[in-house]
């Protein structure tokens, strides 16, 4: 395990499926492997080591990817989204430069972009993790979505 690559929230670390071996212990990947769901991202606790498969409507074509399931690998438990669901930014951060299923550096002017648009504040922070939202203070910024 390597931990090169990944993006953190909480204690929590996300990245793509691609790079469990450098996250995952052996005996972890090999149970998540075992999975016949679909899923992009792998959401790890760093802590408990508790492993969430995170599915979007898009990931490799939206700026910022919808969060469709997520499924708990130890609670055997999926949990959709509802009618606001969550919405991932800096997608870059789960992958690394040479990744192949989006363009990396599109992703990471796309962030800039729009944080260099954003108030920054505490209550703009903790309100832009929903699609809702984001979307419309992109239509604020004149940023497609």
């Amino acid at each position: 395990m390597t931990n090169t690559v990944g993006k953190r929230i909480a204690g929590k670390l996300y990245f793509h499926k691609i790079y469990m071996g450098d996250h995952l212990t052996e005996s972890e990947a090999a149970l998540v492997t075992d999975i016949p769901r679909m899923y992009e991202v792998i959401r790890l606790d760093v802590r408990t080591r508790e492993i969430v498969l995170v599915d979007y409507v898009d990931f490799f074509n939206a700026h910022e990817p919808v969060i469709k399931t997520t499924y708990n690998v130890y609670a055997d438990k999926e949990r959709k989204q509802g009618n606001n669901p969550l919405v991932h930014h800096h997608k870059n951060q789960m992958v690394k430069p040479d990744f192949y299923g989006f363009f990396y550096q599109e992703s990471v002017d796309r962030s800039r972009a729009w944080q260099a648009l954003s108030p920054r504040t505490r209550q703009f922070t903790s309100q832009i993790g929903r699609l809702n939202f984001w979307q419309e203070w992109l239509s604020t910024v004149n940023l497609p979505l």
